[in-house]
């Protein structure tokens, strides 16, 4: 409470009159340096976007890269299935779970495949 009852004391920051007057006097005087200077230009902006190139025609290397995309399709349900069977034959301790996994991967590899390359003649198509 004993520093509530002090005053605290500021230094004036009034100036004289004179002051004033010239720091106004000097403001205007860049405030018209200012106006006086003249802006640059604007740009001309005459942007255009380049034209887009011609599709690339299919090559040796799509080709290759397509058969190993199909390649793959096949194989992965075969080995998933493989697995899966193996996996059943471990834990139920029986036989030719694997064998069915495998006959199960190669119809579901040909479905995919045949579904992938019905989807590139489609891509092919709209070339």
């Amino acid at each position: 409470m004993a520093d509530d009852d002090e005053k605290v004391v500021h230094p004036s920051t009034e100036l004289s009159d004179d002051e004033l007057e010239s720091r106004l006097t000097e403001f205007d005087e860049k405030v018209k340096k200012a106006a006086a200077s003249r802006m640059p230009d604007v740009p001309e902006w005459n942007y255009q976007r380049p034209p887009k190139p011609p599709a690339a025609p299919a090559s040796a290397s799509s080709g290759i890269a397509f058969g190993f995309s199909l390649l793959y399709t096949l194989l992965g349900p075969i080995i998933g299935g493989y697995l899966i069977g193996l996996l059943i034959d471990k834990t139920r301790h029986t036989q030719g779970a694997s064998t069915i996994g495998v006959l199960i991967g190669m119809a579901g590899g040909f479905v995919a495949m045949v579904l992938v390359a019905m989807h590139r003649m489609k891509v092919d198509d709209k070339r």
